[in-house]
């Protein structure tokens, strides 16, 4: 106002509402326009949704004990991802048939964010170090003679290996891709909700479960299990390091030969030992990542804080999801 230029500012963010936003607001409900003075609470009647049971029924709900409403959002949750899948293919065969050209676009938007530079990079770092670690340090261990220890290094080698790709180097790719990816993608799908893009995707009769759910399912259940193999890749790599500095009269070829050993001798042609099952545990990571991300993001948010709150409920969870699988799969596999 003091530079003669009038400025109208339209948002859904409550931290807005400060005495020095505005000289004047009004607030839209319920397809019902109100005055309001900026800086004042924004919780009077106007405000709070309707209730059937009076303010002795809200007075009520917030004397709740805490353990009924963590159970309550539970419970909303697991039966969302139980409609979910009819509501892709609602999506899908229904009347909010999706679009091949966004769905191309979203496939590769969180093609980037699982298989971009930095989730490559990341992988490959962790899988060299325990790799590295594997060969350098549990050689060095031992506490025996050079001569003893040229005899027992192949069972540690081949021990190592074996533990690396069935088991240490999935788990790690899981935890590591569900806390960078399914965070990002919580982010993501979060601040498209608090800016109202999934609201005016269900508008226009673009269905946000098959749109944007179904290609980050799609990419996460792809991408895990290619960045599991690189990060195995690597921690070859750091283990053949690893190996030459324990041992510099020793060649790569010995190495080798020790190194897969066990995962060979149990496999057929160019698979080692265990590939469908670290396939097949990491696509299920990545799909329920996906989901648990997604899930967050679209929850209810008023202001930046609930994107951040959801986003560190989206990494809890989605951790804990990769471990109770890969539980179930060793109670299955070994």
């Amino acid at each position: 106002a003091a530079a003669g230029v009038a400025v109208v500012v339209v948002t859904h963010d409550l931290e807005w509402n400060t005495r020095k936003s505005a000289d004047l607001a009004v607030v839209l409900r319920d397809a019902r326009l109100a005055p309001h003075t900026p800086g004042e609470p924004l919780d009077d009647g106007f405000f709070r949704p309707a209730t059937t049971g009076g303010a002795s029924s809200n007075a009520g709900q917030g004397t709740l004990p805490g353990w009924v409403c963590s159970a309550e959002q539970l419970g909303r949750t697991l039966w969302w991802i139980m409609l979910f899948p009819l509501q892709i293919l609602h999506g899908l065969l229904g009347r909010e048939r999706v679009s091949s050209r966004w769905f191309l676009h979203h496939l590769r938007h969180y093609g980037r964010i699982t298989l971009g530079l930095s989730s490559i990079v990341y992988l490959i770092a962790g899988g060299a170090l325990v790799g590295f670690a594997g060969a350098y340090f549990s050689i060095g261990a031992l506490s025996v003679s050079p001569h003893l220890q040229t005899i027992l290094y192949p069972e540690l080698l081949g021990a190592s290996a074996y533990g690396a790709y069935r088991v240490l180097i999935p788990l790690i790719t899981a935890l590591l891709v569900s806390a960078k990816c399914g965070s990002a993608i919580a982010a993501d799908i979060g601040n498209r909700n608090y800016g109202g893009q999934i609201a005016v995707m269900r508008t226009l009769g673009a269905n946000p479960e098959t749109h944007l759910l179904l290609s980050i399912m799609l990419m996460l259940g792809i991408g895990m299990p290619i960045l599991g193999l690189l990060a195995f890749a690597a921690s070859s790599g750091g283990s053949l390091a690893g190996f030459l500095l324990q041992f510099p009269s020793e060649t790569a070829y010995a190495w080798r030969m020790d190194y897969f050993r066990l995962l060979i001798d149990k496999g057929s042609g160019v698979w080692l030992d265990g590939t469908g099952w670290n396939i097949g545990k990491l696509a299920l990571c990545g799909a329920g990542v996906g989901l648990i991300a997604y899930r967050a993001g679209v929850a209810p948010k008023s202001s930046h804080t609930d994107v951040g709150r959801d986003i560190s409920r989206s990494t809890l969870w989605a951790s804990l999801w990769c471990l109770v699988v890969f539980m179930v799969f060793a109670l299955i596999e070994f």
